[in-house]
C-alpha cells in the first residue's frame, strides 16, 4: 500500500499515526505498525466505503437530528424510483441549534428545490411515531469529487413523547422538482437504528455530600473451611454479611467473566474468553439446585481421593486452578447428568423427591430453550476448545482445523451436534453461576447496602477468546490492545487483548456492547470500566511475535510500534448511560495512564465517577493529597489489582526502592 493510500485509510478509519505521551513528547507510529492496524480493520477499505456505512445514530434526549446526503442529478434518478438512499449523514443537534444550511465547504450554491422528508420511528415497544420535515436540495459546484451533484439536508425534530431506548428510524425523501427540469417525483428511503439516550448516567447519589465506604477483594483469594480451594459465591455472600454489619456499602470484585475451562492456567480475570458470561469456577457445587439429591455426587464426595484433594486445596497458600477446575467440572457434570441432561439418571422411590427433581429440571429446560445465540456460541466454544485440547489438536482456536475456525461452517454445526450434551453442560454452568451471583446481589439488597456489588468490566478479551471466534467480523484480529510508554510501563505494554473493530461495531448498532453491559449491570450496583479511555481511543500494537520485523526507531527514538484508533466515544457513552438507567447501576471510569485533555471533564459531564489512586495523587511538592481534595464525584482507592498492596508500597518506599 502506497504512503498516500495508507494516509487516506488512516483518515477514513480513524487511525492516528502520532500522539503526545504522558511526558509531553510527540510519538510517531512506525509505518509498519500503521499498516498492520489498517489491515486489521479493513484490508481494502476506502474512505467512501466507510462513508457508506450508516448503521446507527445515537441522540441524547432533547436533541434533534440533521440529515444530509449527496445525490446524483435528478434526471439520473428518474429511472430509479424507489431506490435506496444508503449513505445519509446524521448530525446530532442540541435544542438550541438551528437547521444547518449547506455551507461553502460543501461546494453547494443556490437552492434547486424544496421537498419533504417523511419519517417513521418504530419504537422499542412497537409503537409508531411519524412526521415530516422540509428538505433543501442544493446544486453543488464541484460534483466531480464523487459525492453527487446535489446536497439535500433537513432537521428532524424528534417528538417529546419518544422515550429513551433502541428504535428504528425510516426516512423517505421525495424529490418533487428541480429548477432545471420538471421531472416526476423520485423516492429514496433509508432505514437505520436510532438510539435515544439520557443526558447522564444513572446516579441518584450525585448530590449526596456524604461519603460511603467499601472493600475491594479478589474473589478467588478468599479462603474458608468450606470452599474448594478458591473463593466462591457462597463465600462472597458471607463476606457481604460481615461487611454490611461493619457499615460498608459496597464490595468491589475482580472481573468474574468466563476464562478458558480447558486451560485453567490462563487465570487472569483481565484476559477473559468472554466479557458476557461468568466463570464457573466460582460456583458453589453444593448449592446448585438438586445437588443434594444426586446419589452419584454423594458417593463421589465420600471417596478417600476426593477428601485428600479437597484437604490439599484448602491448605494450599496459592490457588491450584487446574485441580480446582477439574474437581468442579467433574462434580458439576455429575449433577448435570443426574438431573439436567435429557435423560436424567435420578432414581428415588419418594414421589415428593421425584416431583422436586422434575420442577428443578424444568427451570433449566426453560433456560435452555430460551438460550440466545451468544450463549450457545459461548458453550460451543468451550466444548470445542475442550475437545481439541483433549485431542492435542491445538490449544488456540486459530490452530483448529480451518473449517472449524468458522462457527457457522457446516463442519462446526456438525461438531456441535456431536458434542451437544457437552454444549448443553456448558449452558448449564452459566445457569448455575447466574443463579448464585443473582442470590448474592439480592442478599446485598436485603442487607441494606447502598451499592452492593461493585463489579469490574475488563477492557477487552484474550486474543484466543471465544468471543472473537464467535463474532469475528466485529473484532480486529491480528492486533492487540495495549498502552504506549508511560510511568507504569516505560517501554509500553501489550495486553494481548483483541479489540472491537469500531467501524464494524457501529454497523451492529452496538449490540455486542449492549449485551456485555447488561450481563454485568444486572448483578451490580456499581460497574467499573477498566481503562475507560478505550471508549475514546485505544492503543493498538502488533503482537509480540511480529515485533522483530518492525523497527523501534527509524532515525528517531520517539518511534513506537503502535498507534491510537478512534472510537465513537459519544455514542458509547450514551449507550452506557442508557443501560445504567435501565439497570440502576452507577458507572466508574478507570481513567489512569495517558489521559487526553478534557477527558475527565467529559466523564463528569456524563455523570460517570472518576477514579483516584492514593499513590498517584500528589501535589507539586510531591506530597500526598488528602482525599478531601479529590473531585467529589470520585471513587478513591489505596491500590488497584496491578499495583502493590498498601503495606507493600510503603515498605518499598521506606527502603528507597
Amino acid at each position: 500500500m502506497s504512503t498516500d493510500c495508507l494516509d487516506e485509510a488512516c483518515l477514513a478509519l480513524g487511525i492516528n499515526d502520532s500522539f503526545v505521551d504522558n511526558w509531553g513528547t510527540r510519538r510517531t507510529s512506525s509505518r509498519e505498525a500503521v499498516r498492520a492496524v489498517v489491515d486489521a480493520m479493513a484490508s481494502d477499505v476506502t474512505s467512501q466505503d466507510v462513508a457508506n456505512r450508516t448503521g446507527v445514530v445515537v441522540v441524547r434526549h432533547g436533541q434533534h437530528l440533521k440529515v444530509s446526503w449527496s445525490t446524483p442529478e435528478t434526471r439520473d434518478l428518474t429511472a430509479e424510483t424507489g431506490s435506496s438512499c444508503t449513505s445519509p449523514q446524521f448530525v446530532v443537534l442540541s435544542t438550541d441549534d438551528l437547521p444547518i444550511a449547506p455551507s461553502e465547504k460543501t461546494g453547494a450554491t443556490t437552492a434547486a428545490a424544496v421537498s419533504t422528508l417523511n419519517w417513521v420511528i418504530v419504537t422499542e415497544s412497537g409503537d409508531q411515531l411519524a412526521g415530516d420535515a422540509p428538505v433543501t436540495l442544493c446544486k453543488r459546484d464541484n460534483p466531480t469529487d464523487g459525492h453527487g451533484d446535489f446536497l439535500a439536508s433537513c432537521v428532524i425534530r424528534l417528538p417529546d413523547s419518544l422515550d429513551t431506548g433502541y428504535h428504528e428510524l425510516e426516512i423517505e425523501f421525495q424529490l418533487l422538482q428541480t429548477a432545471e427540469s420538471q421531472s416526476d417525483s423520485i423516492t429514496q428511503t433509508c432505514l437505520t437504528k436510532l438510539i435515544q439516550v439520557p443526558q447522564q448516567a444513572w446516579n441518584p447519589y450525585a448530590n449526596d455530600t456524604t461519603s460511603t465506604h467499601g472493600v475491594s477483594l479478589q474473589l478467588y483469594s478468599l479462603n474458608s473451611d468450606r470452599n474448594w480451594g478458591v473463593g466462591d459465591f457462597t463465600d462472597l455472600e458471607l463476606v457481604c454479611s460481615r461487611l454490611a454489619a461493619a457499615g460498608f456499602d459496597s464490595v468491589g470484585l475482580n472481573p468474574l467473566n468466563a476464562l478458558f475451562t480447558a486451560h485453567p492456567e490462563r487465570c487472569s480475570p483481565y484476559s477473559p474468553s468472554s466479557r458476557t458470561f461468568l466463570n464457573p469456577i466460582y460456583i458453589d457445587v453444593m448449592r446448585v439446585p438438586g445437588a443434594e439429591l444426586c446419589p452419584g455426587l454423594a458417593n463421589m464426595l465420600k471417596t478417600k481421593q476426593f477428601a485428600e484433594q479437597l484437604a490439599s486445596l484448602r491448605q494450599s497458600t496459592t490457588v491450584d486452578y487446574k485441580t480446582v477446575m477439574a474437581l468442579k467440572l467433574q462434580t458439576l457434570h455429575e449433577v448435570f447428568t443426574c438431573i439436567y441432561a435429557d435423560n436424567n439418571t435420578a432414581e428415588d422411590e419418594c414421589m415428593d423427591t421425584i416431583a422436586l427433581l422434575d420442577a428443578t429440571s424444568q427451570k433449566f429446560q426453560d433456560y435452555w430453550q430460551h438460550a440466545g445465540q451468544a450463549l450457545l456460541r459461548h458453550a460451543e466454544f468451550q466444548a470445542f476448545d475442550e475437545h481439541f485440547s483433549a485431542e492435542r489438536q491445538g490449544n488456540n482456536w486459530h490452530d483448529w482445523p480451518e473449517a472449524l475456525r468458522d462457527p457457522d461452517s457446516p463442519a462446526s454445526r456438525q461438531l456441535s451436534q456431536q458434542l451437544i450434551l457437552r454444549v448443553r453442560f456448558y449452558v448449564f454452568l452459566q445457569w448455575a453461576a447466574e443463579l448464585q451471583l443473582a442470590s448474592v446481589a439480592d442478599h446485598c439488597d436485603k442487607l441494606g447496602m447502598q451499592y452492593g456489588l461493585y463489579l469490574d468490566l475488563a477492557v477487552g478479551v484474550d486474543f484466543r477468546a471465544g468471543d472473537v471466534w464467535a463474532d469475528q467480523e466485529i473484532y480486529a484480529d491480528g492486533v492487540h490492545v495495549g498502552a504506549p510508554p508511560d510511568e507504569l510501563g516505560p517501554l509500553g505494554q501489550d495486553w494481548q487483548l483483541t479489540p472491537f473493530n469500531p467501524n464494524a461495531l457501529t454497523l451492529t448498532a452496538y449490540a455486542p456492547m449492549v449485551e456485555m453491559l447488561r450481563s454485568s449491570m444486572r448483578f451490580a450496583g456499581v460497574l467499573r470500566l477498566d481503562h475507560v479511555m478505550g471508549l475514546l481511543r485505544q492503543y493498538w500494537c502488533i503482537p509480540a511475535q511480529a515485533e522483530s520485523s518492525i523497527a523501534h526507531s527509524q532515525g528517531s527514538d520517539q518511534t513506537v510500534n503502535g498507534c491510537y484508533v478512534d472510537f465513537p466515544f459519544d455514542d458509547l457513552m450514551g449507550v452506557i448511560a442508557l443501560e445504567s438507567h435501565r439497570n440502576e447501576c452507577v458507572i466508574v471510569g478507570e481513567d489512569l495512564g495517558t489521559v487526553p485533555d478534557g477527558f475527565r471533564e467529559n466523564l463528569e459531564a456524563m455523570g460517570i465517577l472518576g477514579y483516584r489512586v492514593l499513590y498517584f495523587e500528589r501535589n507539586d511538592a510531591g506530597e500526598y493529597q488528602s482525599p478531601a481534595e479529590y473531585p467529589r464525584q470520585t471513587l478513591a482507592t489505596a491500590a488497584t489489582h496491578d499495583l502493590p498492596t498498601l503495606a507493600g508500597y510503603f515498605l518499598s518506599s521506606e527502603s528507597g526502592s
